[in-house]
């Protein structure tokens, strides 16, 4: 099957995936909309301890950093660090010169970038002193499911700083 949607010819495809090809443009233009979901009860946005994010906020004002381990599963533990501004400058140039021709390509290699460098420890390799361009291409190097995992611990990582930086900013 062909089908052709601003210029871009696709084909090739099997019956099914051409389906699956519509399902995601028609997504992709605003036709079809995920279920809303639901406000979060006061119980579920209290996901940390005040005191845990006050620690994590001293931290990072008084260390410029902070480092967290955590299980990705029952036996696979990972350490993040936080990221400094020159490093996520450094992150956008990297992906602003590159040339990449799809959104999906930027959120790709920035979420891969963002992983290199926070990345300290995976599995009991310390990767503390490690060079960007070796963590990347430890981690490009991950299955695939892995990276959804690391992904999702990274994203949480994040997030608790967030909140310590609103918990922070509220009590100082």
């Amino acid at each position: 099957m062909t089908s052709s949607n601003d210029d871009v010819s696709v084909s090739g495809f099997s019956d099914d995936e051409f389906g699956i090809l519509e399902d995601l443009k028609s997504l992709a233009l605003g036709e079809a909309t995920p279920a809303a979901k639901e406000e979060p009860t006061a119980d579920q946005k209290k996901e940390f301890d005040d005191k845990e994010l006050l620690y994590i906020y001293d931290s990072l004002i008084t260390t410029n950093t902070y480092v967290e381990s955590s299980s990705i599963s029952k036996t696979v533990k990972v350490a993040w660090r936080s990221r400094t501004l020159k490093e996520a400058n450094a992150i956008a140039r990297l992906i602003d010169s590159a040339g990449f021709n799809t959104i999906l390509s930027v959120q790709n290699h920035t979420n891969t970038m963002n992983m290199a460098t926070s990345l300290v420890m995976f599995n009991g390799r310390d990767f503390s002193k490690a060079s960007l361009a070796d963590k990347k291409s430890f981690v490009e190097c991950l299955p695939e499911i892995i990276i959804v995992k690391l992904s999702e611990s990274l994203r949480k990582f994040d997030y608790k700083l967030s909140q310590a930086t609103e918990v922070g900013e509220a009590n100082f």
